[in-house]
């Protein structure tokens, strides 16, 4: 059976699903999924394993908001009907609305999977212009994305609940968990570089992801300030910024008084990543909003124990293998200033977690769903998707 993955972008660092899309498509292989991705813009991705020939990079025009590539419509008009089914990934883009028409127009059958860009912060929670924005391109366009789509997949239970509460579906709905990972104990296959070694103190906490203001990382910083953190610690920010935030959050701690408690580096990946996550006392992600939360599954595979806001939907399956804090400064403050340093605490939770990761997002247990399910999707064609909505 062959899939064709859509995606925005081909850039690690712009964040999104790409890791994890290029992992499932590589593990599908050894059960009889061939998967092939097109995006917009250069590949940019560090340790992918799939065959560079099964990705096809489409230049990106103006807007690159809006990720409109000429050269995306001339590839699908060709290419789409050597493929079984198709699994658009995001919305709110171009290459959503033009792999649907495509898919329409040659009979190929198509999912939708939004990663998060249904969910009420994401579409009404970010200002009124971008509200209005939705609203209108909801209306006009991506409405009949998903009303001509075999079903609607979620990456956990509580992103399918909260998307019908802002925009109504009428396709088949689905939780399918986009990412697993390797759970046998890897070591280290090469020494960090230099920048990450000194980056780095006995005792830091790590915030790993994009540098976005939905990330929550004003807030971090405040709660950094307020708790009473003992001597000796460090906050260590690592990934792309974006849109001059970064500059924002430095400003910050020279205001808060902390820039010598936080150390910025930029984007990270291979041996320098896993340093980071196997030599952190805790991974924090305080968001305002996390569909998913691929680097938690990532920490807890490094044996680092994670605090994540009551905002990150993966904490609804970890439960009490993470430190799931709600979205209250004084709370923030109080994991800072007290649990944070109980050690007991943390290792209960990297056992915990280690636990609950074996047994559910073991990458290959992932895969397989992930091929039973897409095969079931289209090749039987709005067949029950039984097996996916009662996993869980």
């Amino acid at each position: 059976m062959r899939v064709l993955h859509i995606l925005p972008s081909l850039d690690q660092r712009s964040g999104g699903p790409l890791r994890a899309v290029l992992d499932l498509s590589f593990l599908g292989q050894s059960y009889g999924l061939e998967s092939e991705v097109v995006g917009v813009g250069e590949l940019n991705v560090q340790d992918n394993l799939l065959q560079e020939s099964l990705i096809h990079s489409c230049g990106g025009e103006w807007p690159q908001s809006y990720s409109y590539s000429s050269r995306l419509r001339s590839w699908l008009e060709k290419e789409v009907k050597r493929f079984e089914g198709v699994v658009i990934h995001g919305m709110w883009s171009y290459p959503s609305l033009v792999a649907a028409q495509e898919c329409i127009r040659c009979g190929v059958p198509y999912a939708c999977f939004p990663h998060g860009m249904l969910e009420p912060w994401a579409v009404s929670r970010q200002g009124w212009w971008k509200y209005f924005k939705k609203y209108v391109y909801w209306h006009l366009a991506e409405k009949r994305v998903f009303y001509n789509a075999e079903a609607a997949l979620f990456a956990t239970r509580r992103e399918r609940e909260v998307a019908g509460l802002v925009l109504s579906l009428e396709c088949l709905s689905a939780v399918l968990p986009p990412f697993g990972v390797d759970t046998t104990d890897e070591m280290l296959t090469n020494l960090p570089s230099d920048r990450i070694v000194k980056a780095t103190v006995d005792k830091y906490v790590l915030f790993l992801g994009r540098i976005h203001p939905k990330k929550n990382l004003t807030f971090l910083l405040e709660a950094w300030a307020k708790a009473k953190i003992q001597e000796g610690w460090q906050l260590v920010v690592a990934g792309p910024s974006e849109h001059g935030y970064l500059e924002e959050l430095k400003h910050l701690t020279r205001f808060l008084k902390i820039d010598k408690d936080v150390t910025f580096l930029e984007f990270v990946f291979g041996d320098d990543k896993k340093y980071l996550l196997q030599n952190a006392q805790w991974l924090v992600l305080p968001s305002k909003q996390e569909n998913f939360g691929i680097v938690v599954l990532e920490a807890l595979q490094c044996g680092c124990p994670v605090a994540i806001s009551d905002q990150v939907f993966l904490g609804d399956e970890l439960q009490d293998c993470a430190a799931t804090v709600r979205l209250e400064m004084a709370d923030w403050i109080t994991f800072l200033g007290d649990k944070m340093g109980d050690e007991a605490y943390r290792c209960n939770c990297i056992k915990r977690g280690r636990e609950v990761l074996f047994c559910n997002y073991n990458r290959e247990t992932v895969a397989k769903l992930w091929v039973s399910a897409l095969a079931s999707l289209f090749r039987q064609r709005r067949a029950p998707l039984g097996l996916l909505k009662d996993r869980r």
